[in-house]
């Protein structure tokens, strides 16, 4: 993986997954296919579709919900608290 700072530096080759496959992915789909398919995939913010990677790679400011915990809680923690963590 290798974060890129502008569109101009995807390599040739590299699928983009809104503009190739006409759908956004989760990061780790993205990781899946590489991996699996050893596809070489480029993924700008427009192709994500999580926004844990969003916030996490600095594209985004984290949403007051999300640094509340909302974003997890409660269908993967069982306490706002523990979602905020």
């Amino acid at each position: 993986m290798k974060l890129l700072e502008k569109g101009e530096d995807i390599p040739e080759g590299a699928k983009r997954p809104k503009k190739d496959f006409g759908v956004c992915l989760a990061q780790c789909q993205a990781f899946m296919f590489v991996e699996r398919c050893g596809m070489s995939i480029a993924m700008l913010k427009e192709d994500l579709w999580c926004p844990e990677p969003v916030i996490g790679y600095g594209l985004e400011e984290p949403p007051k919900y999300f640094l509340e915990g909302r974003n997890r809680y409660p269908d993967d923690v069982e306490t706002l608290e523990a979602g905020a963590n």
